[in-house]
C-alpha cells in the first residue's frame, strides 16, 4: 500500500480526534482511507448540490417519514417491484463501476455494505436465509431490491416494523 501524506485542516482533524476518542474509529488513517473509498464509491466528485449523483445515477434524498408516506397507499406488491427495478440498476452498476458480479455470492458482503451506507438498513445473510433490519425504507422495497440484485428468490418468514427475515429459496 502506498504511504502519502497530505494536509488535514485542523476542524477535520479535530473530527478524527473526536471520533477516535469516543471509540468510533481505531486509527485516523482507517477514517482518512475510507472517506477516499466512499468518495470513489459514491463519485462524490460528481456531486454538484442541490444534485447529487452515485454511480451515475441521480440521487434524492428524503427523510424516512417522507418515504414512508409516499408509499404508504401503494400495494405491497407494487412496492416490491419498485424495489426489483432499483436492484437491477445497482446490479448494473456494480457490474460497470465495481466490476463485482452481484449474483455470485462472494460479491453479497460488498453490495449488502452498500446498501447499508446508502441508509437501507442492516443486512445480513446466511446460505439459507437473508435478515434485514433498521430499515430506513418499507421492507417490501429492500426485499425487491435484493431479489433484483442478487438474481435470488426470497420468501417472507416473518415480518414487523423492525426486523424482517427472508429464506433465500432459489437462486435465478
Amino acid at each position: 500500500m502506498p504511504i502519502t501524506s497530505a494536509y488535514i485542516p485542523e476542524q477535520e482533524w479535530q473530527h478524527l480526534d473526536s471520533l477516535k476518542t469516543g471509540g468510533l474509529i481505531r486509527h485516523k488513517r482507517d477514517a482518512i482511507a475510507r472517506g477516499v473509498y466512499f468518495y470513489r464509491v459514491f463519485d462524490i466528485h460528481l456531486w454538484n448540490p442541490p444534485v447529487l449523483r452515485i454511480g451515475g445515477q441521480r440521487s434524492v434524498f428524503m427523510t424516512e417519514e417522507g418515504v414512508r408516506g409516499a408509499s404508504s397507499q401503494i400495494s405491497e406488491q407494487k412496492l416490491k417491484q419498485v424495489g426489483i427495478d432499483i436492484g437491477q440498476t445497482f446490479k448494473k452498476h456494480f457490474l460497470i463501476a465495481a466490476h463485482a458480479d452481484l449474483s455470485s455470492r462472494q460479491n453479497w458482503s460488498t453490495f449488502l455494505d452498500f446498501l447499508k451506507h446508502l441508509g437501507w438498513g442492516s443486512f445480513t445473510a446466511d446460505k439459507n436465509s437473508m435478515v434485514i433490519t433498521q430499515a430506513g425504507l418499507p421492507l417490501a422495497i429492500a426485499e425487491g431490491c435484493l431479489q433484483g440484485a442478487l438474481d435470488v428468490r426470497l420468501v417472507k418468514v416473518t415480518s414487523n416494523l423492525e426486523k424482517a427475515v427472508l429464506e433465500i429459496r432459489q437462486e435465478v
